[in-house]
Parts: C-alpha cells; structure tokens; sequence
C-alpha cells in the first residue's frame, strides 16, 4: 500500500453557488477577482491545513480546489492541494500539483523546498525510484545550508526507495477498503473488515492505524490508543512518516478524552520524530496540545 506524505500543511475551500432561476442573455465571463474573493481564497488555504492535520483529505483537496479558483497565485493553495491528493493515494496527480507549487513558490526556498521534498515522496510512494532520488538530491541541496538534519533524512530515504515490483499483499485489498470507510465516516465497516483479515496475514501498520481512528471516531478512547501504539511499535525507527501519523493520532485521541498531560506529552514525542523537516504541523499540533481544557 503507498505511503502517505511526510508533509502536511494549508488549504482549504467552500462549495460553489448554484446558477440562476430564470434564463438570462448569456454575457460575457467575468475574468478577475474582487478583494474579498482573494482574501477569502487565502482564509480557504489556511483553513486546510487543519483538514489536512486532521486526516480530512477529502474535505481539504474539495477546500484547496476552491482556494485555487479564488486565489491562483498563493502557492500554498497549490501546495495544499498536492498535499492532500497526496494523503488520498493519488500520488501521480500529486507530483504534477507539486511541480505546479514549485514553480509557484518561485524564490520562495522554503516553499519550494517543500513542493520538492513533497515530489520526492510522491514518486517514492510508487515505486518510480530514479526520480524520487532526484528529487531528494534537489531538495537536500536546497536545504543543507539552513537545515543538514533535514538534508540527510532526505538522503536516507532516497537510498531506502524500492521500485514496487512485489505483488499485492494478502491483506491489501482490505486495507484498502478500511481506508475507503475511515474517509467516508462508517467507523463500524473499518473495525468489521478488520476483524476479517486472515490469521496469516503479514503485519501491516496501517491496520492498526485505521483501526485506532476508527476507534477514535467512535470515543472509543482506551481502544484508540491501543492500537494507535501498536502502529507506531510497528511503523518503527525505519518509516518516521508512519510513526509520527500513529503518535499524532494518540494525541488527539487523548486530547478528545480530556487527558491533557498524556496528550501533552504524546505532541513532544511527535515533536522528537518530526524534528525540523515540518516546522509549520509541528506548530498547528502544539496550538492543538496547548488548547486541551
């Protein structure tokens, strides 16, 4: 099953307004954008962020679109929605959205950084190697001046990319399915089709993952954390992006159940994996930590 992205930022997005009720002589389209609609499309990328910290990816790709139509130079609308087209496993998309946001950022290092760093992911997710390792090449030597940390995890990665040849799990298929259920809200489909994975089936820590937001979705806290820590056991030291997805959803689920110190203690671990590649999450997941009552 593709990885998701290690980097998750803004967007955001509101519905279009229906047409008119009666018929009227056809005019010709209106080509610019009013102050507000360009503030508006920046509130909308913002806000997307928060879909994206969330899990929301549906909601944040419909957001980021809509901050796209009203704002087209923010680059971080552009990025956002590579990101969230990125977390829905649409990863090819994801790299064009990506290309579009770097040539957005511009002279932007640090927005461009990211659209690379997201690319690079991207590609590494399905396997295209070659082009995954040149763009972790591009991004630690845009990087390595400001952050060397960084720079080298990217290297890391690059020499752990593997060309997806292997065939399909026997449990992929269902993992594909509870991930489909987790987005679209039916918790109880996500536990049921867990429950039928076979005896024999190999570990997989998106299982678990799922399975802990379901949990979650339901308040079924006890139960989420659980398996939120059996993913994170099994992501490991070897996949940083899947251990802190599983410790962020252990702070939330903790912070759903009003247990502020565990809670607060689960964002500093997340802040020990993320360390400096994600500063802007690791922002939106302190406010989160800082706001439990």
């Amino acid at each position: 099953m593709p990885r998701v992205p290690t980097i998750a930022l803004f967007v955001a997005a509101t519905s279009l307004l229906g047409a008119c009720a009666s018929p009227r002589p056809a005019v010709s389209r209106r080509t610019t954008l009013t102050s507000a609609e360009l503030q508006t499309g920046y509130r909308e990328a913002e806000a997307a962020a928060e879909d994206v910290a969330l899990g929301k990816y549906t909601d944040a790709l419909a957001r980021a679109d809509n901050a796209v139509r009203l704002a087209p130079q923010n680059p971080w609308a552009l990025y956002n929605r590579a990101a969230a087209l990125h977390h829905l496993g649409r990863s090819e998309d994801a790299v064009a959205a990506y290309q579009n946001a770097e040539v957005q950022f511009g002279e932007d290092r640090w927005g461009r950084s990211l659209a690379i760093y997201g690319r690079a992911r991207a590609f590494d997710d399905i396997g295209r190697c070659d082009e995954a390792k040149r763009a972790y090449d591009e991004f630690a030597s845009l990087v390595r001046s400001n952050d060397a940390r960084a720079a080298d995890m990217a290297l890391s990665y690059a020499s752990q990319c593997r060309a997806t040849e292997a065939p399909p799990s026997v449990e992929a298929p269902l993992v594909t399915e509870m991930t489909t259920a987790l987005r679209s809200g039916n918790y109880a489909l996500v536990l049921e089709l867990k429950d039928k994975l076979p005896p024999t089936a190999g570990a997989n820590p998106w299982i678990d993952y799922n399975a802990g937001a379901a949990f979650a979705g339901l308040g079924k806290t006890d139960e989420a954390i659980a398996a939120f820590e059996r993913a994170e056991r099994q992501f490991g030291e070897g996949d940083r992006w899947g251990r802190s997805v599983a410790i962020w959803g252990r702070a939330r689920a903790l912070d759903s159940a009003g247990r502020c110190a565990e809670a607060a203690q689960a964002v500093e671990d997340y802040a020990r994996v993320v360390g400096g590649s994600d500063p802007r999450t690791l922002r939106v997941a302190t406010s989160y930590a800082s706001s439990c009552p």
